[in-house]
């Protein structure tokens, strides 16, 4: 969960500005696009948090103009008028001020809007850094080196050796930074998380780092002791080059099922933004039909199939439910996030509902975490998360699995029994490995009997769920030593030598 949000005013206390209440822009991205528009979906993001996140003293344009000026920030009620409908993109800068002025953690609003940046190719944006000195870097690669960066230095680092045509490294340095970055982003989670996945998303790009970058992903990749390594294949689409289009078709190929997913989803994006080799399509396509043959349910088989077979498939396809299912379930989510003591504060949202429902049942990996990222960035978090955890127990289970996924990004501690008790229930089946990751993201350390739960798990006769139980164990720093023959001897091994989450 990205931290650092106030909590909401309760009803009882809530201190309603006379006249209009604000209009949120409108999500007017067709369901079968895989890239949604971002500029509309950042202005809402920076509206909602100034009437919802911030005091009730800047909930007026005009109060909140006064702060914006006090901080530096030269503009009027127009331009902030057009910051929040996506006519016009904000600054850093000014998101920064936003972030200030409403008593957010430094980066809760600026990263995810970075990384919703970075999904929409049609909105791109550079971000601007000035290296101030030699020191400055200096100082920065000996904090990485020593691992005792945080993920805004890592970021910044990643910017200023992109902007820099005067940094030298050798050979072994650069691939020690990119595996340090790599493996931290397989421990961290929240903001920290999302920090380091925009510095590697900025760093593969570098034309000295990439296949350094590369190399570190890959040996992630394959080692089995890291349950996160899946989430990288998905930087690997990032590279427009034929021979990560001829990795990825060996990853569809593997013989985890994890990794075949994860690489069906990376494969979709690559054919989405026209990277994939033209010349390995045909043997791309083969594989997509071998995925959907073998897995058939799956989301990430969907996605690719879908971006295989182009414009040509039916309107359902782009969405994991049923429409009726899918607009039902937003509903009732959008309902309990958006109740009617912020509906006073903000008109009807049509684009919350697009969030929401793309979070959960978007066909499109890349366009259900970025809808997710806004969510978990928002005022509506909290209230998202009490929704999915209800939903946990739907009678579709394409539905409740789709509901943890999401708590493992916005789930609080106030959902720890009940995930603990799905990760414990034997009536739960797949259900099972996914709250024991929802677990392993949830604010505060795992005690009492959530945490001898999770160890019980380790124990699982189900591979899956002893794998999962091992994260939620080693994030919460609660992993113990295992006899040697265990099957997760290894796994505690690793987490030992690298430590818990990374939190920061």
């Amino acid at each position: 969960m990205v931290q650092g949000h106030n909590v909401v005013t309760p009803p009882s206390q809530a201190t309603i500005r006379a006249g209009r209440p604000y209009r949120p822009p409108e999500g007017a991205t067709s369901l079968s696009d895989p890239r949604p528009e971002a500029a509309p979906r950042i202005a809402w993001l920076l509206g909602t948090s100034r009437m919802l996140a911030g005091p009730s003293a800047v909930t007026h344009r005009r109060s909140f103009v006064t702060a914006l000026n006090a901080a530096g920030i030269a503009c009027d009620e127009t331009r902030v008028s057009r910051w929040e409908s996506g006519a016009a993109s904000a600054p850093q800068s000014v998101v920064r001020a936003y972030e200030k002025i409403l008593g957010l953690e430094r980066g809760s609003l600026a990263v995810p809007i970075d990384s919703v940046h970075s999904v929409d190719r049609h909105d791109l944006r550079v971000a601007t850094v000035v290296l101030d000195g030699q020191a400055e870097l200096e100082n920065l690669l000996e904090k990485t080196f020593h691992g005792s960066a945080e993920g805004e230095e890592w970021l910044h680092l990643v910017r200023l050796i992109n902007v820099s045509g005067s940094v030298f490294l050798r050979e072994s340095e650069w691939l020690c930074l990119a595996r340090k970055l790599a493996t931290e982003q397989c421990r961290a989670f929240g903001l920290a998380q999302l920090t380091r996945v925009n510095a590697l998303r900025e760093l593969i790009q570098h034309p000295r780092a990439q296949r350094h970058v590369l190399k570190a992903i890959g040996e992630l990749i394959l080692d089995e002791r890291v349950e996160r390594r899946v989430d990288l294949i998905q930087l690997v689409a990032l590279v427009s080059d034929p021979h990560a289009s001829a990795l990825i078709l060996r990853l569809l190929n593997s013989d985890d099922a994890r990794i075949r997913m994860g690489a069906a989803t990376a494969a979709a994006a690559m054919v989405v933004d026209g990277t994939f080799t033209p010349s390995l399509r045909e043997e791309l396509a083969e594989a997509s039909q071998r995925l959907t043959r073998s897995s058939p349910e799956s989301s990430a088989a969907l996605d690719l199939s879908v971006r295989v077979a182009g414009t040509s498939v039916s309107p359902d396809r782009h969405e994991l439910v049923e429409r009726d299912i899918a607009r039902a379930v937003t509903r009732t989510v959008s309902e309990i996030a958006n109740p009617p003591a912020l509906q006073a504060r903000v008109e009807a949202d049509s684009m919350l509902n697009q969030l929401i429902r793309d979070a959960l049942f978007h066909s499109h990996f890349r366009r259900r975490q970025a809808a997710l990222t806004l969510l978990a960035a928002s005022p509506y978090a909290d209230g998202v998360a009490k929704a999915c955890s209800m939903l946990l127990g739907h009678q579709d289970v394409t539905v409740a699995i789709r509901a943890a996924r999401v708590l493992t990004t916005l789930a609080r501690d106030e959902e720890a029994v009940q995930l603990a008790g799905y990760a414990a229930g034997a009536g739960a089946g797949a259900l099972r490995p996914e709250a024991l990751r929802a677990l392993a993201h949830l604010p505060s350390r795992l005690d009492g009997e959530v945490a001898e739960i999770a160890l019980e798990c380790l124990h699982d006769v189900s591979p899956s769920v002893r794998s999962a139980a091992a994260y939620a164990c080693g994030m919460h720093g609660l992993l113990p030593e295992l006899a040697d023959g265990h099957p997760l001897a290894v796994t505690a091994a690793w987490w030992a030598e690298q430590g818990g989450r990374v939190i920061a």
